[in-house]
């Protein structure tokens, strides 16, 4: 049993009689979360730690020496690795052995042609990109190493969307876990020997590479070993028609991110860089828990069909609801603790990064919208070309903005833009599904948790600004009064019930050994519901 079976099963528990199975607490999906929180983790303390070694200024030469890397991985993948997720699956639905060898086949061969010449293409570039666009020679051998990656980082992405597929997400966490502890190892101890810049991305480079090699050997054993399966004509065209209107909508938006990227190189100086790649690292705490989420939307919802299957009402909108009760309060809670925070984690150098990163996470907060779960909805039925559009309304405000905000006001003016120019396709996406599915998000529900954060925001803000303390105890405070007030409201004002609660904690069993904590504080809420209903009996 994997991990999206286990979400699927629990939340449809109460309409289609499956508690007993939905209780059974899969290996499967342990493996998936452990590895997920372990490796988020793991990068992130040693993104903290090379950042830190290399400080503001070397820090962001590091990051402008990848954009020309991130251009070209976006040009790398046209849909392909989508495409298989959605037809490996289909097709182990539907028992075809063959066609699932040939489909696994085919997109790796596509995505390795595709990145050698893109990797090829980079490492030409190099001279040009390093002396004419950002003006600093250094750059030349960085993104000549970091062009060495491309090809692996390629074939990494697509193993791991084959792991989806066939719904090993515990292989996908570990090879995640693998390459997180790669490079968080060898990067700083290149810096640290004496290395620099140089060494922090060659420890990059080389973390990709043996990582994809365990990928690319994972996969010829439980799935390939023994195929003699040809390539075929179809199957190429088949994966190409379904991933090409993705291709175009990630090349749209991802083309966009690239241009920010590309004027903030030229017109932001190292420092401010610097502070804000340490803003953007620090939002992987926000990834921590929307990463699990997203990945298992898309082939949870691919076991639907919007035509006949009612039940993807209540899935789609308890996907939403779920998603917001730890994601908005998270990124609430964040959001007012940034200053101790960067503090305590970067030191002083780092001076900008709490206001980089208030910003950054701002658009997490959407996520009681569906900004997470109406991508992978529309996908997972094929409507991928409403992506598409959607992608497009968002390049359209995007481009004029950028070529003015970001000369003027630099990193303020990108990361305004991230926040304006997403609003309009976001309420695109919801109007699409309204009229074209018949449902929408639970807006009642949505806009109850988005209350309870805020005061619980609000509070906090309030408390720590009238008793000023130490970073350390204005943290510990501000994250147990937070959790307090939040966990006090959203019962209270009915965001939450007793069943949501059974179905969180079934669905946190995937977190293993960190289940307990989590059970300790949905424990809690349970009581604090029962406590608050036999009062008003009263």
């Amino acid at each position: 049993m994997n991990y999206s079976l286990v979400v699927l099963m629990v939340l449809l528990k109460n309409k289609l009689n499956l508690a007993d199975v939905a209780k059974q607490s899969a290996k499967g999906s342990v493996v998936l979360m452990v590895g997920q929180v372990l490796s988020t983790v793991i990068l992130a303390l040693g993104s903290i730690i090379l950042a830190r070694l290399l400080e503001s200024a070397n820090y962001g030469i590091y990051t402008v020496a990848h954009i020309p890397i991130s251009v070209m991985h976006l040009f790398g993948d046209l849909g392909v690795n989508s495409a298989l997720v959605k037809y490996i699956s289909q097709y182990r639905l539907e028992e075809k052995p063959v066609e699932v060898k040939r489909l696994v086949k085919t997109g790796l061969t596509i995505n390795a042609l595709i990145n050698t010449i893109l990797s090829f293409l980079a490492f030409l570039l190099s001279d040009f990109l390093s002396e004419t666009i950002f003006h600093e020679p250094q750059l030349n051998v960085l993104i000549k190493i970091g062009s060495l990656g491309l090809l692996a980082q390629a074939l990494m992405t697509t193993c791991q969307s084959i792991f989806i597929a066939f719904d090993r997400m515990e292989l996908h966490s570990l090879t995640n876990l693998v390459f997180s502890i790669l490079k968080s190892i060898i990067s700083p101890i290149l810096v640290i020997v004496g290395y620099g810049v140089f060494g922090a991305t060659v420890g990059s480079t080389l973390s990709y590479i043996v990582t994809v090699s365990i990928c690319i050997s994972i996969i010829w054993f439980f799935a390939l070993k023994g195929s003699d399966e040809r390539l075929e004509l179809e199957t190429f065209k088949k994966i190409i028609h379904y991933g090409y209107p993705l291709f175009l909508s990630n090349l749209i938006s991802g083309g966009l991110t690239q241009l920010f990227n590309f004027l903030m190189a030229i017109y932001v100086e190292s420092s401010m860089i610097g502070n804000y790649q340490a803003a953007v690292n620090f939002s992987v705490l926000i990834g921590f828990i929307l990463t699990p989420i997203t990945t298992v939307l898309f082939p949870l919802f691919s076991k639907f069909d919007a035509k006949r299957d009612v039940e993807l009402e209540f899935v789609f909108q308890s996907a939403v609801k779920y998603s917001s009760i730890l994601l908005v309060p998270a990124t609430m809670g964040l959001i007012v603790l940034a200053d101790p925070i960067v503090r305590i984690i970067y030191g002083e150098t780092y001076q900008l990064t709490p206001f980089f990163l208030q910003l950054c996470i701002i658009n997490t907060l959407f996520v009681s919208l569906g900004t997470n779960a109406i991508p992978a909805l529309l996908n997972s039925q094929g409507k991928t070309k409403i992506n598409f559009v959607s992608n497009l309304l968002y390049f359209s405000l995007g481009l004029p903005l950028s070529l003015v905000l970001i000369p003027k006001f630099g990193i303020i003016g990108l990361l305004s833009i991230t926040i304006i120019a997403s609003k309009p396709s976001l309420i695109y996406l919801i109007l699409w599904v309204k009229r074209n599915f018949g449902f929408t998000i639970d807006w009642q529900s949505s806009f109850k948790i988005f209350i309870a954060s805020s005061l619980a925001f609000l509070i906090v803000y309030a408390i720590l600004r009238l008793f000023p303390t130490s970073d350390v105890f204005y943290l510990i405070i501000g994250i147990g009064v937070f959790l307090l007030v939040y966990s006090i409201l959203l019962p209270s004002i009915r965001a939450i019930e007793s069943k949501d609660i059974h179905n969180l904690k079934d669905i946190m069993k995937g977190l293993g050994p960190l289940a307990p904590l989590f059970d300790t504080y949905f424990n809690f809420l349970c009581k604090f519901i029962r406590t608050s209903n036999h009062d008003s009996e009263k």
